[in-house]
């Protein structure tokens, strides 16, 4: 397939001249696709979005708050499930949701970061 796109001579036999002709042509066909994308619609929407996209320490506080917001809809669906139950396992399920976000949030939260903070420096040390 290869050698009937690129043999301009037809004659079924592809020469080094004629290869480097039709790779000029796609690569050439390829930069000019490129700079349609970048002048289209798309792009501009892509600076729109990038224009509107909420600094990081706003989307690190709003990931914060999801997490803990999953922790109490845990906890509310907890404890609308055991108030059928007696009210000390309530109280008991309760305080286990409690110490599992402590947990969550201030014993593996630090601990995560700090290994994806210092994970790439040490193969960086590793590697030098």
């Amino acid at each position: 397939a290869l050698v009937r796109m690129a043999d301009a001579r037809a004659d079924g036999q592809l020469a080094l001249g004629e290869l480097l002709a039709w790779y000029d042509e796609m690569a050439t066909a390829a930069a000019a696709r490129e700079a349609r994308r970048r002048q289209g619609p798309r792009a501009r929407m892509a600076r729109a979005a990038w224009l509107l996209e909420p600094p990081a320490p706003f989307r690190l506080a709003a990931a914060w708050w999801a997490v803990l917001a999953v922790f109490a809809v845990f906890a509310a669906i907890a404890v609308l499930s055991t108030r059928s139950t007696a009210t000390r396992e309530t109280e008991l399920l309760l305080c286990g949701w409690a110490l599992t976000c402590v947990q969550a949030l201030a014993v593996q939260e630090p601990i995560l970061i700090a290994l994806a903070a210092a994970v790439p420096k040490v193969v960086d040390w590793m590697v030098s």
